[in-house]
């Protein structure tokens, strides 16, 4: 029903003004109709002013969804309006009935500007509004006559996306019913947080804070230079151990130095070292046939295509296999066709 002036991309209004009650007449739940006319939005206004002209006045309470009416709920603040205007029917500048300058918190002005919230309810005490006599009611009509009533202060606004004028006392325009479906907006103790962080005690001071922040941070400095000198000795360790499979040395430093494991499992499947002396296979023994056909050869006629097929495979594995080398450890072609060659024949 009371639309703020906020459009896509949820731009506020340079001075802070919003229409927070139209001008015209709504039923309530509770068995009345408000009447909210010129009369209404003037004296709201006048009774703001006279209460801000009290030491200390923190302004009318803007809050999200009526929520500070409900004792389980947050009363966290969406803003307070700090002050009133009212527009009459006349007018031409604004739209009529009641306008609120208001200051956003931190959680109110990310509310609106993110366009979470586009829309405000007006709030008045039933004590605060004067009786207007009953509607008149249309001859034969199954409706029953309404008292109506005027509002003459404005007790707060809510940031809402679904006003109506339907609630209970005091007049909110939202019932509670409709008010337990939407979200608790909640607010984080960061100070609370940190302090279980750090491990101190819920009154530790601003600077015992401090300390133990600069504390950590002087820990992690180190740890990430104890980290770094080990991974530095290991990675030499690695170069010494894979030297045989290595062309650009500084190029795998940097590539174990950033991903030990992975370039690992590489340097690992290019490195096979040769079998000591007594671990080679033995001769075959002197029990097995002797085959005496030095002058016989396959016939090409039966096996030729099968063979050319292998060949060209393996070759495509070698190009291939030589190619993934090259990138991952930085060597020539050469040396690279010659690692993929020995890796593919073992």
């Amino acid at each position: 029903m009371n639309t703020l002036e906020i459009k896509h991309p949820f731009v506020l209004p340079a001075d802070d003004w919003f229409h927070v009650a139209p001008l015209g007449e709504f039923d309530h739940a509770s068995g009345v109709r408000q009447v909210i006319d010129d009369k209404a939005c003037r004296a709201m206004a006048d009774n703001f002013t006279k209460e801000a002209a009290a030491p200390n006045f923190p302004g009318l309470l803007v809050d999200f969804d009526h929520f500070s009416h409900s004792a389980d709920k947050t009363s966290a603040a969406a803003g307070w309006v700090t002050a009133l205007r009212a527009q009459d029917s006349a007018s031409t500048e604004r739209a009529p009935g009641l306008w609120a300058q208001v200051r956003w918190s931190d959680l109110g002005d990310a509310a609106v500007r993110g366009g979470r919230y586009r829309l405000v309810s007006p709030v008045w005490n039933r004590s605060d509004c004067e009786s207007v006599g009953e509607e008149k009611v249309v001859e034969n009509s199954d409706s029953a006559a309404l008292p109506r009533v005027r509002p003459l202060r404005l007790e707060r606004v809510a940031l809402t996306n679904d006003p109506n004028l339907k609630g209970l006392v005091p007049l909110t325009n939202r019932t509670p019913e409709e008010l337990l479906h939407n979200s608790q907006i909640t607010t984080m103790n960061y100070k609370e947080q940190l302090l279980k962080l750090l491990g101190l005690k819920p009154e530790a001071t601003d600077d015992e804070i401090t300390a133990a922040i600069s504390n950590r941070q002087e820990e992690q400095e180190n740890f990430q230079q104890r980290y770094g000198a080990l991974l530095a000795a290991r990675v030499e360790d690695d170069l010494r151990e894979f030297a045989d499979v290595i062309g650009d040395v500084d190029s795998v430093r940097g590539q174990l130095l950033a991903n030990r494991d992975d370039t690992l499992k590489v340097l690992r499947a290019l490195h096979h070292p040769q079998p000591a002396a007594d671990e080679r296979p033995a001769r075959r023994v002197a029990t097995e046939p002797l085959h005496n056909r030095s002058a016989a050869r396959v016939p090409e006629a039966v096996f030729s295509s099968e063979k050319n097929q292998a060949d060209a495979a393996r070759a495509r594995r070698i190009a291939n296999r030589a190619r993934e080398i090259q990138k991952q450890l930085g060597v020539g072609h050469t040396q690279a066709f010659e690692m993929a060659k020995g890796e593919i024949a073992a």
